[in-house]
């Protein structure tokens, strides 16, 4: 369990992280080899470099975890110093059930459209949430302009929102516009659907399809960079609101 955002690492069973010792002038073989043709993942540790994931086995010792090419492609932009956090992001239980529930909610939520893409819903499930996030948007624009026409805004501009309403990016552009300091906020509803597996990882291990891989890798790992912004601005707050009018 991760103190912070809150969220619980799962990892299969058979998965082990090696740091091999390394020749003077020489990679660790056949590790880099491995890596370097995308069959695991290579990280920093002490001065050296460490691998992940790898299934001991007899005789050499080791081996790349079989079919975790789609993933390890979803991380092939990464930066050394940001392949830790998208291991991480492979390890979060997204569905965990906790006895008290952390400030964030921990779930990772993917677009309608994909979630049809990928047979998790069908046409009908996809339409129905579609609709129900324009319902909510209708029902910000409302609240906006309800809230605007009570902090004073000219009727050329209450007029311009009402004539906007349905339109969600010029409605927000024409948000932007009022008066940051009376300005309520405004939120675009979104078509998602809560992705009901467990972690990525064990997605992989109970045979996911390999399209699904690296796009669900990636989208677990920009959530997760999310959650710890979120954590993180919320931690600011938190220490804003107990020393920051201390003398």
């Amino acid at each position: 369990m991760m103190e912070s955002p809150g969220w619980l690492l799962r990892t299969p069973p058979t998965w082990l992280a090696h740091a091999p010792a390394r020749a003077a002038g020489q990679p660790p073989e056949p590790f880099s080899a491995w890596a370097a043709n995308g069959r695991l993942l290579a990280f920093p540790y002490l001065g050296r470099q460490a691998f992940w994931p790898l299934l001991p086995t007899p005789g050499f010792g080791w081996q790349p975890v079989p079919g975790f090419e789609p993933v390890a492609a979803a991380a092939a932009t990464l930066r050394p110093d940001q392949v830790l956090g998208f291991i991480e992001a492979l390890l979060i239980d997204w569905n965990h059930t906790f006895a008290e529930e952390p400030s964030l909610r921990i779930a990772l939520d993917l677009p309608a459209d994909k979630a049809r893409r990928f047979d998790f819903i069908t046409a009908k499930e996809q339409h129905r949430i579609m609709a129900e996030a324009r319902a909510i948007t209708l029902e910000n624009m409302d609240r906006f302009i309800d809230r605007v026409a009570d902090t004073g805004a000219s009727e050329i501009y209450l007029q311009r929102l009402k004539e906007t309403r349905g339109n969600a990016r010029e409605f927000h552009r024409l948000t932007l516009k009022y008066n940051e300091h009376k300005r309520p906020t405004f939120g675009v509803g979104r078509a998602t659907w809560r992705w009901p597996g467990r972690t990525v990882a064990a997605g992989l291990v109970a045979g996911a399809p390999p399209d699904l891989l690296p796009w669900l890798a990636a989208a677990a790992h920009r959530h997760s960079t999310l959650l710890l912004e979120q954590a993180m601005q919320a931690a600011w707050h938190r220490a804003f609101d107990q020393y920051g009018f201390r003398m």
